[in-house]
C-alpha cells in the first residue's frame, strides 16, 4: 500500500504555491506526492502527434534541503496530469535535514528539447524532527 497525498500548485507571478503544506517527520520513506498545476500559461503540443495538452510528457524536480544541498528525483512521468514526487528516507534521515525545503520543478516535451522551468515552491515541504517535536509547537 503507497502513502499519497495530492496538491495543486497554482502559478503566482514569481513564485509557486501549493494549496497546503505538506509536513513529514525524520525518517518517513516512500511517501509519494502528486501535483497537478493550476494558472499555467503554456501549453504543450507533440510534435508527432500533433496534439495538444496543458501538461509535457515528463519533468524532473530538484529539491534544495535546508542546508542547500541540492536532491535531483530521476525522470518522472507526468500521469493524468499529476507530477509525482516520492519522498525517500535517504532524503530526510539526518537530523541536518530537518527544515523546510524548496521544490523546483522542471517540465519537458517527450524529446528533451523544449524545457520550461516552473519558478520554486519555497518552505512548503517542512521535515520535523520526531523527538523534538514531541516538545515544541511546529
Amino acid at each position: 500500500m503507497a502513502i499519497y497525498a495530492d496538491r495543486k500548485l497554482r502559478v503566482n507571478d514569481t513564485k509557486m504555491i501549493m494549496d497546503k503544506d505538506v509536513i513529514l517527520y525524520r525518517g518517513n520513506r516512500n511517501v509519494y506526492i502528486f501535483f497537478s498545476i493550476e494558472n499555467l500559461d503554456f501549453r504543450f503540443r507533440n510534435l508527432t502527434t500533433g496534439y495538444e495538452s496543458f501538461y509535457p510528457s515528463h519533468a524532473f524536480i530538484t529539491i534544495l534541503t535546508p542546508l542547500f544541498n541540492e536532491i535531483a528525483i530521476p525522470k518522472t512521468t507526468i500521469e493524468n496530469d499529476r507530477i509525482q514526487l516520492c519522498i525517500n528516507e535517504r532524503m530526510i534521515d539526518e537530523l541536518t535535514e530537518v527544515g523546510d525545503y524548496t521544490i523546483v520543478i522542471d517540465l519537458y516535451d517527450e524529446y528533451e528539447d523544449s524545457l520550461l522551468t516552473l519558478p520554486p515552491i519555497e518552505n512548503q515541504l517542512k521535515v520535523r524532527d520526531r523527538i523534538t517535536s514531541l516538545n515544541n509547537d511546529y
